[in-house]
């Protein structure tokens, strides 16, 4: 997923929605436990017309212009705004803002308020595109934010309010909040629009009103479900597995869930299954047993609940000194024994901040959520040797104490860490190590906890971020088969729309994480799935796909894929399943669910067989393997090669090879073996001798390709410049090598591929921009700059040749962990190859922050869809720089 869908994983503020008055519009909710109908309390009425009644400018943001903001008799009485859209006709959000003052110098009491309305008049002969949206804010004396609401409006069901003007009765709902208020904005927002005119704001209430709550009565009842019996599956007699050590239970569930992808089943699962939840009102332990009766066969957990982030101890609790991996292990093992199958995620903190800190009673402080923080090389130093390393291997002993507890059990775990590495947005991500580096450090996890802690209950899953085009794309950071057993992704549906291609490309990245698994007699799983709406998981009310679970289960159970899971059940503002919130009567999902759980193919935790019944032995997946720790990916060679490698299993014959790109060897030399790790040396003379070019060096184990890295000879580096961020001149005419600096991220079917090219300003190469989007797709490629000082400069320079698509061409910087964009479309739209200027205040925070040059993280340029026709396209792009203009 990308950065800004983090959210989810942590409960947002507030939920909020709209109404029109008008039947065919989407209805609002209030969350849960949020009364429907607030303590009544006197409307404020605003009775604008003479004056503004309080109300005033109050800025603009990616908006052109300084629009005029004055009271008017039209309608009543009204504030009318003076607005001129046409150069921000490609901002999907270019917004006006009405502030009122009064709050200010007296706060406004909101505790027996839940809705603002008025009426919007425009003139539709104004525009010919695009339409609007609302952006309602309020902020308490304390700074507290109690009000965010940001609905669309739809316009097409506006009334006739003559002389060619249209009126919109808005209604926009919130829940009530025991705050008074001295900050309230109300945004004019245009989306995409050319609308050139007056807008007026009129009939401005803030009132108590009776508002739906959104929920639904459940017309689907949960059936009895016939159990999956073992002998209805293909089960292996032998398990190849990263630990050969294995327990029984271990193995077992391996080929348990080779058995189930193999047929036409699929388990389901859940995050924070048992101790998260929506409806605490509700006596199941779960949402999903208040909804079927059941609980989901395969129960996700996450490090964080050991540091207390999702999990918390009562006063109680702590008076008799239980501790969360007390607490969390007493919550699962009696799961795991009536058949739920566990799996854990690390949401790692930031290694560097935590070492800053003092420690508590002797004890790393590895509380708070960090993962998304990029600063401080942090891959490179919890590596053996690096000075996170001892910080690192307390956090993984905190790990291994709850593990300990569950392998004491004979509870197995699928343990996945390092989860989509090929993104941007973790701090062990592709834009923050290198891929060897990322391999090492998956590998010396797997072997501290297995070798060094004697945990042998675990399954070792690995899940980088789909879509995934091929193989060579799925193998980029793969640690190797050595240290995998469940072969994994993560894949997100955002904001889906009713016909988009999201379950097309969903199984196509099936298909190729199926086949690899096949390949390499693994096991293949969704690792994490389902839909995510704005900057939020679900919604409660205006969700567009009622039956996704079956849609996707559609396309899950004929891929060999032996389960899905989905993201946790926060609280009713964030949360990734449906719920009930009485008996019968829950949020607008459940009906499509119920009849999900209720098919042959969904398997819960009652449904699942007993698969400690199996018979299977362990053997390693690999009898022996070897993995380099030197050289580095892309590292320049220009003296002799020391090479150093880690050895495990049966290691008993072991080379150090030099290959060319095309595979052919160029140069091999013996290891010298002691105690567990291999070295060797390439002399000057045979690295001299072949010259300038990209090559591979590789450990032969047993006469076994083990592992491999890509490296520079006899390139010397360009001149550093921190104010370039590429000319494409030091790749030497290797695509590879490109390919290993810039990350691409990727819609649902779409793809992107940067390539060296002819087409360019000067110097040796350009960029080819590469790009196949769809309807409602993007696909862009990052490059990490590591926090670039361009504090002397003012603005980003580069060379493009657009391609006249007009699709919707995003230039991004990233500072302090905010992306900022500047949106090229109208450029996008032509095909003149030009220089052109950025300044940096043209670029806008996605946050609303400000940008700053002197803490640059990356660079990235994305293509969004414009339109619902597939576009497959190439632009070109060169001599990127920061400049002083």
């Amino acid at each position: 997923m990308r950065k800004n869908w983090l959210k989810k994983i942590i409960p947002l503020t507030l939920s909020a929605g709209i109404m029109v008055g008008v039947p065919a519009f989407t209805q609002p909710v209030l969350p849960v436990g949020i009364a429907s109908v607030a303590e009544a309390a006197a409307p404020v009425q605003w009775n604008v017309g003479k004056d503004l009644a309080g109300w005033k400018f109050g800025g603009v943001w990616a908006y052109s212009g300084e629009p005029e903001v004055a009271a008017d008799s039209a309608f009543g009485g009204s504030i009318r705004v003076g607005t001129d859209f046409t150069n921000n006709v490609n901002d999907s959000w270019s917004e006006v803002k009405l502030e009122n003052g009064s709050v200010a110098e007296k706060p406004l009491a909101i505790n027996g308020y839940n809705t603002l309305s008025f009426n919007l008049y425009f003139n539709p002969a104004a525009m010919t595109q695009g339409g609007f949206k609302l952006k309602l804010y309020a902020k308490a004396t304390d700074e507290r934010e109690v009000i965010n609401a940001c609905p669309d409006l739809d316009i097409s069901q506006a009334k006739d309010a003559g002389n060619g003007m249209k009126c919109l009765p808005v209604q926009v709902n919130f829940a009530p909040a025991d705050a008074s208020v001295s900050y309230l904005c109300l945004s004019i927002v245009g989306s995409c629009t050319d609308y050139k005119g007056d807008l007026y704001v009129g009939q401005l209430k803030l009132s108590t009103e009776k508002v739906p709550d959104g929920y639904v009565d459940a017309k689907v009842a949960a059936k009895k479900q016939d159990k999956v019996q073992l002998g209805q599956l293909a089960l292996p007699g032998r398990a190849a597995l990263t630990d050969a050590k294995a327990t029984p239970e271990t193995a077992k569930l391996f080929a348990y869930l080779k058995g189930i992808a193999q047929s036409d089943k699929v388990l389901y699962g859940h995050q924070n299954e048992l101790h998260k939840k929506v409806a605490k009102n509700l006596p199941g332990a779960s949402d999903t047993e208040d909804m079927v009766g059941d609980h989901a066969a395969v129960m996700g957990l996450d490090s964080l609940a050991l540091t207390g982030n999702e999990l918390a101890l009562t006063d109680d609790e702590k008076a008799r000194g239980v501790t969360l991996s007390e607490k969390l292990a007493g919550i699962y093992i009696p799961a795991a024994k009536k058949g739920a199958i566990l799996t854990m995620s690390m949401h790692l903190p930031n290694f560097a901040e935590v070492a800053k800190r003092p420690k508590i009673n002797g004890k790393y402080d590895f509380s708070g959520y960090s993962p998304n923080n990029l600063e401080g090389s942090v891959v490179q130093r919890i590596l053996p040797g690096g000075d996170l390393n001892e910080v690192y291997r307390a956090y993984l002993d905190m790990v291994a104490e709850f593990d300990g507890k569950l392998q004491a059990a004979d509870v197995p775990l699928i343990f996945r860490p390092f989860h989509e590495n090929n993104g941007s947005w973790f701090w062990w991500g592709a834009s923050s190590c290198t891929p060897s580096e990322y391999k090492n450090i998956f590998r010396y996890t797997v072997e501290y906890l297995r070798d060094v802690k004697g945990l042998h209950n675990m399954l070792y899953a690995y899940s980088p971020g789909g879509p995934l085009v091929d193989e060579a794309d799925y193998l980029s950071r793969y640690p190797g088969d050595a240290f995998i057993d469940v072969i994994g992704f993560d894949m997100y549906h955002r904001d889906p729309a009713k016909e988009d291609m999201w379950m097309e490309g969903f199984a196509q990245t099936m298909q190729v994480v199926a086949d690899f698994a096949k390949k390499r007699d693994k096991v293949a799983a969704v690792t994490e799935c389902g839909m995510l709406y704005g900057n939020s998981a679900l919604v409660v009310k205006g969700n567009t796909r009622l039956d996704w679970w079956n849609e996707a289960m559609a396309r899950i159970a004929p891929q060999d894929m032996a389960y899905f899971l989905t993201w946790s059940n926060f609280d009713d503002t964030n949360f990734d399943q449906p719920y009930m919130v009485e008996k019968k009567r829950g949020q607008e999902l459940i009906n499509g669910f119920i009849d999900f759980y209720n098919k042959p193919e969904s398997v819960f935790m009652k449904d699942s067989a007993d698969f400690t019944k199996a018979s299977v032995t362990a053997a390693a997946a690999k009898e022996g393997y070897g993995y380099l720790l030197a050289p580095n990916s892309y590292s320049r060679v220009l003296d002799k090669l020391s090479l150093s490698a880690k050895l495990g299993g049966k290691a008993d014959d072991v080379k150090f090879v030099i290959t060319d790109r095309q595979g052919r060897k160029l140069a091999e030399v013996a290891a010298q073996v002691n105690k567990g790790t291999a070295k060797a040396e390439f002399a000057k003379d045979v690295i001299n001798g072949l010259g300038a070019l990209v090559a591979n060096v590789e450990v032969l184990v047993n006469g076994e390709v083990s592992d491999s890295v890509p490296v520079l000879l006899n390139m010397t580096a360009p001149a550093a410049n921190p104010l370039l961020v590429d000319d494409f001149d030091g790749y030497y005419g290797d695509n590879g090598l490109l390919g290993g600096t810039y990350n691409a991220n990727t819609g649902s079917g779409c793809t992107v591929a940067p390539q060296l090219s002819q087409e360019k300003n000067g110097g040796d190469s350009g960029l080819a921009f590469r790009y196949s989007i769809n309807k409602g797709g993007y696909a862009g490629i990052v490059k990490s700059l590591k926090k670039a000082d361009w504090s002397g400069c003012d603005a980003l320079q580069l060379w493009v040749k657009p391609d006249g698509k007009g699709q919707k061409l995003i230039i991004q910087l990233n500072s302090n962990g905010e992306d900022f964009e500047v949106d090229l479309s109208k450029l996008a739209a032509t095909t003149e190859a030009q220089v052109i200027t950025l300044p940096f205040a043209d670029f806008k925070g996605k946050n609303g922050g400000t940008f700053d040059a002197s803490a640059v993280n990356h660079f990235g340029i994305y293509c969004n869809t414009i339109g619902s026709e597939t576009v497959d396209s190439v632009m070109y792009f060169d001599s990127i720089k920061a400049v002083k203009q």
